[in-house]
């Protein structure tokens, strides 16, 4: 008796063992993409804020005056894994004279790479680490002519970027700037900030906040 309970036991242990062992293998196949993703890929976080806008000062005489304006751009790595061979591009500039307006231009004629690391547009970024650069650029320049060399009235400038200059005609207005990032294991993403200025230049950025603003209009897609 003592030996047929002991085999019924055994027998018991071992069904529930092997239906555990099913359960477990079928969670782990419905959420093996869900652990991986969690402990082995990057998680990539792109931030501005009105607390990245910095002014230049320069001496003018009596007083101190602004002579250009520069908003930084921020990305962080809050994954588990670095991010290796990490490219942020600016994908697309889309210009629209009003929130209102029905058309809209592309600006931009090529994409360009934002981050840069000694003249390579591939960077990597170790798990908790952080890059910055400045996305947006605003100054006061005054031109010479090409007859004489007179000094001529000053022209503003704009800049996203370290090299896409924004012409006078798209100055004032909506820019949609889409940055595009892509790095080994993950997915291609792209996040779309919203810039909205009149175009009239501020000597102070307490005065700027107030013509100059900017949002992100989405959360990051993927594609």
């Amino acid at each position: 008796m003592l030996q047929v309970c002991q085999h019924s036991f055994w027998d018991w242990f071992l069904r529930i063992v092997q239906v555990v062992g099913s359960i477990a293998v079928v969670i782990v196949a419905l959420f093996k993409e869900d652990w991986m993703a969690y402990w082995y890929t990057p998680s990539l976080k792109l931030e501005t804020s009105y607390d990245d806008l910095t002014e230049n000062l320069v001496h003018d005489g009596n007083s101190d005056i602004v002579d250009s304006y520069r908003v930084k751009l921020r990305l962080a790595n809050e994954g588990k894994s670095p991010a290796n061979n990490l490219r942020v591009y600016v994908d697309k500039i889309v210009f629209r004279e009003s929130s209102k307006s029905l058309t809209s231009e592309d600006i931009l004629k090529e994409p360009f790479a934002i981050f840069l690391d000694k003249g390579n547009d591939t960077v990597c970024l170790p798990k908790y680490g952080e890059l910055s650069t400045e996305w947006l650029s605003m100054m006061m320049v005054t031109p010479k002519s090409p007859v004489d060399g007179a000094e001529l009235p000053p022209q503003l400038s704009m800049f996203i970027g370290r090299s896409f200059e924004v012409d006078a005609e798209h100055q004032s207005g909506l820019l949609d700037i889409t940055f595009k990032i892509v790095c080994d294991g993950m997915k291609p993403q792209t996040k779309t900030l919203r810039v909205e200025w009149n175009g009239k230049w501020r000597s102070r950025k307490s005065d700027l906040v107030s013509v100059l603003g900017y949002e992100w209009i989405d959360f990051i897609n993927k594609k």
